[in-house]
């Protein structure tokens, strides 16, 4: 039992690094102080290589593991038009789930907007939309409700699996107890989806259309 345990910790912490490996692609949308960049001077070019290289790497590292090890579900092949507007429905409930928690108990969502704003408005926009709303939520999927999800529900029974993934995909995102309580219940939601359509392609894109929804709302409201 004590065995089991150990174990079970150390593919958590694995995963953990792994999170910390499926970020390495976001390197390319910020400025490269130690290159001398600044937003009058940036290389696109080099950014955009670095950006399609280290996002090739890391999906095929992470795509190898969930093939390998722990596919139960397709990505999207066989997704019907009910299971799509199912998920576009959630996603935007999951928005509102968010932004109600942000408001209550978030001290620094407008500084919070104004960063991402920044980031969105700069010569490097471009690659912090694609990379923020298609691979991020792309990797973590894959990484989350593909690998971890589907490892912990050998080891537990489902609810407890769907507690732990989502407490772990939280306290990788959250920045105070509105956003990581938010961040939970999305995971939560997401996990749920690909659960019961047995599609990890539905939890992949609610999540992208979750990031794009925020994003668009933050554009408009400022």
């Amino acid at each position: 039992m004590i065995t089991k345990g150990l174990s079970i910790l150390t593919n958590i912490f694995i995963g953990i690094g792994l999170f910390l490996f499926i970020q390495v692609p976001i390197l390319a949308d910020g400025y490269w102080d130690w290159w001398g960049e600044d937003r009058t001077n940036v290389n696109l070019v080099a950014h955009w290589l670095t950006f399609l290289i280290l996002t090739a790497f890391v999906s095929g590292i992470v795509l190898w593991i969930y093939h390998v090890n722990f596919q139960r579900y397709p990505f999207f092949k066989g997704i019907s038009v009910k299971n799509v507007l199912a998920t576009l429905a959630i996603a935007a409930l999951l928005v509102i789930i968010q932004m109600v928690l942000s408001f209550v108990f978030s001290a620094h969502t407008e500084s919070e907007n104004n960063e991402i704003l920044s980031l969105i408005n700069s010569p490097l926009g471009m690659i912090t939309l694609i990379g923020s709303n298609f691979v991020s939520p792309f990797l973590e999927e894959v990484l989350f409700r593909g690998i971890l999800q589907n490892y912990l529900t050998i080891h537990l029974s489902m609810i407890p699996s769907l507690l732990l993934t989502n407490f772990l995909f939280a306290l990788g995102h959250g920045y105070d107890i509105g956003n990581a309580l938010g961040v939970f219940i999305t995971g939560l939601g997401l996990s749920c989806l690909a659960v019961s359509t047995k599609h990890l392609g539905t939890a992949i894109l609610g999540h992208i259309c979750v990031n794009w929804i925020v994003t668009i709302i933050n554009v408009v409201a400022n």
